[in-house]
């Protein structure tokens, strides 16, 4: 749960409160002290999650290179992943020594603590596979018992994946040198082609790896040693004689043994000086990710803060409490919001059963949208059903003890009918046609204030904190558009011809100006009896999709405005109008044919809108077709490569990829995460089944998605072919593991 920001002396009462809280110390800056008054710095602290951080020290403002002793203490069934300093990963050492050189605000992360039938608590493997499952590292069976597996033999591509997840590896596909795929899955190969990319895997001299075989003991060492040094966590360090000295040389993990042990101690279970009788024997489950924790632990655990201290030396025997500073080196080993951890979710659903939820969550489902009606809500201007609001309450704390996150679905788009009843409520086309039943939360003013009181109530009944994300669009639509390009039966239409828009009712929201060429219209090449230049189209259109991206902000502000420190999960339809498409839009003056999927007028020209959104703090971009048509059509550029980033935002080739594609590389160029959610069923009946649960699964690898949503729950409950709960558990499980 989250809880709006506090400021208070009582430190120590208020972060004692276990919960999602953030507590700033003070308010004042640097700047704001006279001249020759003492410089001060503020301490920012913040949980995310079920935990607390306390600080040794409390004071409104602290001294230069004063140090404060931060503790990270994790909630009932929680556990504590790591600390942000400044936006920076700096690791999970616990206690933190922070120096106050600068302004810093500090987060901690806390996450579920995952439960096994098969891992008992107090046994001695049960802390390392919590700490790596609680960070997407390694995941069981999951549904139907929920095992891990302790004693199972680990395979050689199962290492792999497991490895490629731990270093932040796991979105990335260079292909596999090796020939001996046979039956291995495919992502399990595409990660053992990683870790060759990065010089970890190096199979056999006859060019082969092997997938199905046990991974030694002695390999598991290497494995991760490698790894390690590929980050440039460790560096690589020369053969002793006196570790292990049973393991012969020609076995080619000498020297990888030798870093291992300076870096992280003895192998588990054998002496550094002792013969080590299970080097070339299999490995199970439980002894890897004993192995693998160990080696991350000994880094993020207790290393120093510094670039130098985790790239270039190993740490001393004995370990010490960290210094984090500003300047502190990121760590991507804990895996966050880029794709190294997937999260399953559903879409409405709010008809679950509590057996449902039980069910759904030990298939491995972790998020559930609570999806409102405006209309049920405020059925009258001005009057609240509190049983519709009760009932949501129940659902929603029905959800929380189920252990799901819950991501509220406000329903603008469920707009009540008295919207329409005030003046100028509609959108209008350039035909003066009215788009049916859709209030124009985009320039009117007064409709974005009762959307606004909506919100406020909802806040007030159901607490926005309580959730997860927040599900946004833009204007009266659950995605970012405005209407349909056919609505009121024209074509071609474009939204922006109400009196607000035009600048000649006073009603307009303070954020968007008046368009700039009133009266002008697509497809005209004469304005006010002058030629009307191209140039001019796109200073029109720049105006008519900065509009559309104001609707994303506004909603955005409205919640925060009412404390709200969520996600927002802002929802994105389709590939768009590309770059291409807009050029030939506007030199067609917006008249039609430039725009063949008609998605400019609806204002999805994402590469215009995405750098518009002006705060982009907690946004994620959610992707509501992932495997749509665009990922059929063309199946060999479907998918996300790790070239993407340098390709031109003109490359004719854009034009062939899918929606994942081009919105994730459009993300990552403007610095927001990504989440998606497939077509539902209405898009098209005969591909919504299994094979498309499992190719949104692997869009939503390549791409580094944070996750998925499925739409819609009910389906999985309803006898849907190929959509039931036991597929979706499937496919959790294929892609956690």
């Amino acid at each position: 749960m989250r809880r709006p920001r506090i400021s208070s002396l009582n430190l120590l009462v208020a972060l004692a409160i276990i919960g999602q809280l953030a507590v700033s110390i003070g308010q004042l800056t640097p700047a704001t002290f006279a001249a020759g008054a003492e410089m001060a710095y503020i301490l920012t602290l913040t949980s995310d999650g079920p935990g607390a951080v306390l600080a040794d020290r409390q004071a409104d403002t602290y001294a230069p290179d004063s140090v404060v002793t931060l503790i990270a203490r994790a909630g009932g069934g929680a556990v504590f992943v790591g600390w942000y300093v400044d936006g920076l990963d700096t690791g999970w050492a616990n206690p933190l020594t922070l120096t106050m050189n600068a302004n810093h605000a500090v987060v901690a992360t806390f996450a579920p603590r995952p439960v096994f039938a098969d891992v008992p608590a107090n046994a001695p493997v049960a802390e390392a596979i919590v700490q790596l499952a609680a960070r997407g590292v390694i995941k069981g069976y999951g549904f139907p018992d929920n095992r891990f597996g302790p004693d199972d033999v680990t395979l050689r591509a199962q290492m792999a994946a497991l490895i490629a997840r731990a270093m932040g590896w796991d979105g990335e596909d260079y292909g596999t040198p090796f020939g001996d795929r046979a039956g291995t899955d495919h992502d399990l190969w595409r990660k053992v082609g990683t870790l060759a990319h990065h010089g970890v895997a190096r199979g056999y001299a006859n060019g082969t790896f092997n997938p199905t075989d046990p991974v030694l003991h002695a390999q598991t060492i290497s494995f991760i040693t490698r790894a390690m040094v590929a980050k440039g966590y460790w560096a690589p360090q020369a053969d002793n004689a006196a570790l292990y000295p049973n393991v012969p040389a020609e076995s080619g993990h000498r020297g990888d043994l030798a870093t291992f042990a300076a870096y992280a101690g003895d192998v588990p279970g054998a002496a550094a000086t002792a013969i080590w009788e299970e080097w070339d024997r299999p490995v199970t489950r439980a002894w890897f990710a004993i192995t693998l924790w160990q080696a991350l632990d000994h880094h993020f655990g207790t290393a120093v803060a510094s670039a130098t201290a985790r790239n270039t030396s190993p740490p001393p025997v004995a370990a010490r409490t960290p210094t984090a500073t500003a300047t502190a080196t990121p760590v991507p080993a804990t895996p966050r919001p880029s794709g190294t951890t997937y999260l399953f979710g559903t879409l409405i659903s709010q008809d679950m059963t509590e057996a449902q939820a039980a069910a759904e969550y030990a298939a491995g489902v972790r998020f559930v949208e609570l999806e409102l009606g405006w209309n049920m809500y405020e059925p009258q201007d001005g009057v609240f059903d509190a049983n519709y609001a009760a009932a949501m309450k129940r659902k929603l704390q029905m959800f929380q003890a189920a252990g799901f996150k819950v991501v509220l679905g406000v329903g603008l788009w469920w707009s009540p009918s008295w919207l329409l009843t005030y003046p100028n409520s509609t959108y209008l086309n350039q035909y003066g046609t009215a788009a049916p039943g859709a209030p124009n939360l985009t320039f009117n003013r007064t409709l974005r204030q009762r959307a606004e009181a909506y919100i406020a109530r909802v806040d007030r009944d159901l607490g926005l904190n309580n959730f997860w994300a927040v599900r946004t669009g833009s204007g009266p639509y659950v995605e970012t558009l405005l209407p349909e390009h056919t609505a009121g039966g024209n074509t071609n239409a474009y939204w922006a011809y109400d009196a607000n828009a035009q600048g000649t009712l006073g009603n307009l929201p303070t954020s968007i100006p008046p368009t700039p060429f009133p009266g002008w219209r697509p497809g005209q090449t004469t304005y006010n009896g002058q030629p009307f230049t191209t140039v001019q189209v796109e200073r029109w259109a720049d105006w008519y999709l900065g509009a559309v991206a104001d609707g994303a902000n506004w909603q955005i502000a409205a919640y925060k405005r009412l404390g709200y420190t969520g996600y927002f999960h802002v929802t994105q339809p389709g590939v768009g109008t590309r770059p291409t498409e807009y050029n030939n839009a506007v030199t067609g003056y917006l008249s039609g044919p430039g725009d063949p999927l008609h998605t400019f007028s609806r204002g999805a020209v994402f590469f215009k809108t995405f750098p518009k959104f002006t705060d982009r703090q907690n946004v994620v971009i959610n992707i509501s077709s992932v495997y749509d048509g665009s990922s059929w059509a063309n199946p060999t550029q479907s998918h996300c490569q790790a070239t993407d980033a340098g390709v031109s935002l003109n490359d004719p080739q854009i034009l062939a990829w899918s929606s994942p594609r081009w919105q994730s590389y459009l993300a990552k160029r403007y610095g927001m995460p990504t989440i998606g959610e497939n077509p539902d069923q209405g898009y098209n009946f005969e591909r919504y089944n299994a094979l498309m649960m499992d190719e949104a699964a692997k869009l939503m690898q390549s791409c580094g998605l944070q996750g998925l949503y499925w739409a819609f729950d009910k389906n999985l409950h309803s006898g849907t072919p190929g959509v039931t709960l036991q597929d979706y558990a499937t496919v959790i499980s294929r892609y956690g593991r």
